[in-house]
């Protein structure tokens, strides 16, 4: 049986981290392929070096774990004009109006 999803399969797949639970628990064997995440992708877009620092949100999750403004922040799962209009909401009262926002 093959799972396959864009990219790295342990970067933001939270159904493959529930398969890799399961099949723990179920003593399944399996096989992680890593592939070019979207983190790679967007730091390349960005031509942005992470060593400094990078912090990755799912938007979900934005009010449990909020941006750090002292290093890079990448939100993933912003899949709607509500989640992108929640999202500015939040970065606002995070971050100085002028503070440069990339949209990929």
């Amino acid at each position: 049986m093959v799972y396959a999803v864009p990219g790295n399969p342990l970067f933001g797949e939270k159904t493959v981290e529930k398969l890799i639970v399961a099949a723990k628990a179920a003593g399944i064997s399996y096989r992680i392929y890593p592939g070019v995440s979207f983190v790679d992708v967007t730091l390349n877009s960005l031509e942005a070096d992470p060593i400094n620092g990078l912090k990755i949100i799912d938007a979900f999750d934005l009010f449990k774990n909020p941006p750090d403004p002292r290093i890079g922040t990448l939100v993933t799962q912003v899949y709607d004009r509500h989640m992108a209009s929640e999202l500015k909401l939040q970065l606002m009262e995070i971050y100085d109006p002028e503070k440069r926002v990339v949209l990929l």
